[in-house]
Formats: structure tokens, C-alpha cells, sequence
């Protein structure tokens, strides 16, 4: 463990976030999504949808353009959405919908898939990756 790091992101899902560079998708999905069909690199996550989107933003600054994108759903599927948007910390009309097999494409070319053990419905989001502000060294 390492202090200040939430539990989720593990060694592996650090390392593949950090190999993420500037406007770089990382997917967090649902356990429905066909993620090894799909991804490079996936890592299998435990934690729900929302809970994992908190994880990562909380070492990932997202870009100012296209941050969140959000695979479409039909209105029974739409029970997740306002968690994976607030989870994000961006305002909801930033959070892009994405059609099915657009999101599809756009999550085959991410640089990396976390699969998470939610069982919800449509709980799948894409993140851009921005640019993290300078750091002076001691």
C-alpha cells in the first residue's frame, strides 16, 4: 500500500496510467464489456463503475477536450450515468454521449481497460487524459 494512493490502483493500473500520454483514453467498463476483445492492455479491477472512475481521477487530469464520454444507452440502462458523471467531477453537459459502435472504436485505440466487477447496466466510460501542471524539483 502506499500512502495517499486510493487501494484500487494498484501497481499495474498506476504503470498504465503513467504510460498514458496527453489527449491517451483510458476505458473503465462494466464486467458486460468485451474488453479483452477490444483492448491492448486491460486490467481487471475490483470495485463498481463509479467507485473506479473516482480511483483514477484521483491521479489523472483529464483534458479540456472530450474529457468523459459515455457509451449511449436506452432509458433502462441509464441508472449509472449520473454516478459515472459525478464520479468524473466534470459538468454534465462536458460529458460527452457516444454511440455503441463508436464507443467501441474509440475503446479498441485506448491505451489501456479497466474492467471492473460492476454488474450494472451501460456502466462504461471513456477518460481523456490531460496534462498535468509543471512541478518544480526540490
Amino acid at each position: 500500500m502506499l500512502k495517499g494512493i486510493d487501494p484500487l490502483l494498484t501497481g499495474a493500473v498506476l504503470l498504465g496510467l503513467d504510460r498514458m500520454g496527453h489527449a491517451d483514453h483510458v476505458v473503465i467498463s462494466d464486467a458486460h464489456f468485451p474488453a479483452w476483445s477490444l483492448g491492448r492492455q486491460v486490467i481487471d479491477i475490483a470495485g463498481t463503475s463509479p467507485r473506479v472512475v473516482e480511483a483514477v481521477i484521483s491521479v489523472l487530469a483529464l483534458d479540456d477536450v472530450h474529457p468523459v464520454r459515455l457509451m449511449a444507452a436506452g432509458a433502462d440502462a441509464e441508472a449509472l450515468r449520473p454516478a459515472l458523471i459525478a464520479a468524473t467531477g466534470v459538468a454534465a453537459e462536458l460529458a460527452e454521449e457516444v454511440e455503441r459502435e463508436a464507443f467501441y472504436a474509440l475503446a479498441a485505440s485506448s491505451s489501456l481497460i479497466l474492467r471492473t466487477s460492476e454488474v450494472g447496466l451501460n456502466g462504461n466510460v471513456i477518460l481523456t487524459k490531460g496534462v498535468t501542471p509543471s512541478v518544480s524539483a526540490p
